[in-house]
């Protein structure tokens, strides 16, 4: 199909009213303000997934609109690509900035939230990404292999160059400040995830590619 590990099952990834239950919950939990934003990323917390340079936008971003979340959900490896001392300490110590761990089923957090950024170095095809188009995130990410062939520039989502903490903190802060743009770029990633990532899709074109190699196999 259009690549990734295995498609993406969209009826899952969707804001069910149970998921939106959650969601609301979450929001409440964490005392967020009415109109406040949550930024979400999802992945390993480490230096190769771009956390240096999210966490020195967010500082900014933060400055701008003081009730905004981020929304940390993955692990730190330390030991094995550490993140230097000042972005532990922002870590840490910045209260607008919660740390949730492994987080099994991520849903309720993305629906939750209105970005996923996701400004990592390299990939191989982010299921990450995907799951969070479809739940209608809009999205932020690295323009490398794999997040460039998820979403079209500017439609359904928002690539910057990868390193360039400028380069992401105008993107944040251009979303941040255009409600409606982040509505648009959330409503085509799902559509554009649902109608080139479907699971369902990837599942039919391996089968046909199976009963074309063994046309005689039963």
């Amino acid at each position: 199909g259009n690549g990734s590990s295995n498609g993406i099952d969209t009826d899952y990834f969707s804001k069910s009213a149970e998921v939106m239950e959650q969601a609301q919950q979450l929001r409440i939990n964490e005392n967020l303000l009415s109109g406040a934003w949550v930024w979400i990323f999802i992945g390993r917390i480490v230096k190769d997934k771009g956390m240096e340079e999210l966490l020195t936008a967010w500082k900014k971003i933060h400055a701008e609109y003081p009730n905004d979340k981020l929304w940390l959900l993955g692990t730190e490896e330390r030991a094995l690509d550490p993140l230097s001392q000042e972005a532990i300490h922002e870590m840490e110590t910045n209260t607008s900035i919660k740390r949730w761990g492994f987080v099994q089923d991520v849903r309720a957090y993305l629906a939750a939230s209105e970005v996923l950024v996701f400004p990592s170095y390299r990939e191989g095809f982010p299921n990450v990404p995907m799951q969070a188009g479809a739940m209608e995130c809009a999205l932020i990410l690295s323009d490398i292999n794999g997040c460039n062939e998820i979403v079209e520039q500017e439609i359904s989502g928002l690539l910057v160059p990868p390193k360039q903490e400028p380069a992401l903190y105008d993107a944040m802060m251009m979303s941040r400040k255009n409600p409606s743009k982040r509505d648009a770029l959330a409503k085509a990633a799902r559509t554009r995830i649902a109608e080139g990532f479907g699971q369902q899709q990837l599942w039919n074109k391996l089968l046909d590619e199976y009963n074309t190699l063994m046309p005689n196999k039963k």
